[in-house]
């Protein structure tokens, strides 16, 4: 794993956004507790190849075992048909961080989510959702 200013390599560069209190924010598991069971990876930038200033599109996986490529539109599409509800996504290279300049490093919030069907009462605050 590379960190540089920006975060680790990667993290919270690819994001879902919802329609939240009047405008498009990032979505979290809290919100859309099904986020917990997509993943995504960087197949093609394994361990400390990813620079960190130029993530490549990440490789989602959704809960059907079904991959697709960021860029896909096909992804989109599963999101929402998964979650029940309109989204979005975007891609900033910089990150889309609450706190500019830090890494969030959490596991007891989302060992609280369980993946199929978590309500927003059983996650914590800041369950991450996003590559």
């Amino acid at each position: 794993m590379r960190v540089g200013f920006r975060g680790v390599g990667g993290d919270r560069t690819h994001v879902v956004r919802a329609e939240l209190k009047g405008g498009w924010r990032p979505l979290t598991a809290c919100e859309a507790p099904r986020l917990l069971a997509w993943r995504a990876t960087y197949p093609f930038a394994a361990d400390a190849s990813l620079r960190p200033d130029v993530p490549p599109l990440a490789t989602v996986t959704g809960p059907d075992g079904r991959t697709r490529g960021w860029g896909d539109p096909r992804l989109r599409s599963a999101l929402q048909a998964d979650l029940g509800r309109p989204v979005r996504t975007r891609r900033d290279p910089r990150g889309v961080h609450d706190l500019e300049r830090s890494v969030l490093v959490t596991t007891a919030a989302s060992a609280r989510c369980p993946r199929s069907s978590a309500s927003p009462s059983t996650c914590g605050a800041s369950a991450p959702t996003s590559t």
